[in-house]
């Protein structure tokens, strides 16, 4: 069993510990230790504001925002933090075109967390779809994907593409990937895992994509407004 290129560490058995914490905190929505998140670095992007509530860390950390290129599916080209991220209460997935598995899923969930925010997407938030196939789901296909699943227009939920290699990065430094290559290099079994936070706050965390709607809304609401203005009544139908 080959070891994750990303891990940088001269204990394998430490390196693996913090990958498995790193993991198991983005699911419970906990922030990560400075210590753990150091055993995991991704080199070479430009980065914006952290992405944990902890100290600032040296050097380019996992759980910073790469400020790369990306292409929507209109085509058009973005800063990922500068102009899409800045400023913006963010919530994010990694899906990709031809899953048949828990993405179609995912899309269904997010299109009533959508409609829970009201007229807050496009003022205060923003929704953002990162392909795990950049290669082959270039701005058309997610464009075909929008039309079909009857995606929202308004430019407030962007399905994202991008040079190949730096989307492997950007997963890796966004946290969606699993401490198991065997696992991790199959993009059938990826993380169900939906990220949100609050760029100006830094505040960050994570909950499962299967949740209620109406609790991730909230969830993501709490994250800047008082409890008393987010209560949403749960719709389980």
């Amino acid at each position: 069993m080959r070891r994750p290129q990303h891990v940088k560490s001269s204990s394998p058995r430490k390196s693996w510990f913090a990958a498995a914490l790193v993991a198991a905190g983005l699911a419970a929505g906990t922030v990560v230790p400075v210590a753990i998140a150091q055993e995991l670095q991704v080199e070479g992007l430009p980065y914006g504001p952290k992405l944990s509530g902890s100290e600032p860390m040296p050097g380019r950390s996992a759980h910073r925002i790469p400020d790369v290129e990306v292409l929507d599916q209109d085509g058009k080209r973005y800063k990922l933090h500068s102009d899409l991220i800045k400023g913006k209460v963010v919530l994010f997935n990694f899906m990709y075109a031809d899953c048949d598995g828990i993405c179609p899923l995912q899309t269904e969930t997010l299109k009533r967390v959508y409609k829970e925010f009201g007229d807050r997407m496009g003022k205060e938030i923003i929704m953002l779809s990162f392909t795990l196939r950049p290669d082959i789901d270039r701005p058309e296909k997610l464009k075909h994907y929008t039309e079909m699943h009857e995606i929202p227009e308004g430019g407030n939920w962007k399905f994202l593409t991008g040079d190949p290699q730096t989307f492997e990065k950007l997963r890796r430094a966004l946290g969606f990937f699993d401490p198991v290559p065997e696992f991790d290099l199959q993009n059938a079994t990826h993380l169900g895992m939906l990220r949100y936070g609050v760029e100006s706050m830094d505040r960050w965390a994570g909950c499962p994509a299967g949740s209620l709607p109406t609790i991730i809304a909230n969830n993501v609401l709490r994250m800047y407004l008082p409890t008393s203005e987010t209560w949403l009544v749960p719709d389980v139908s």
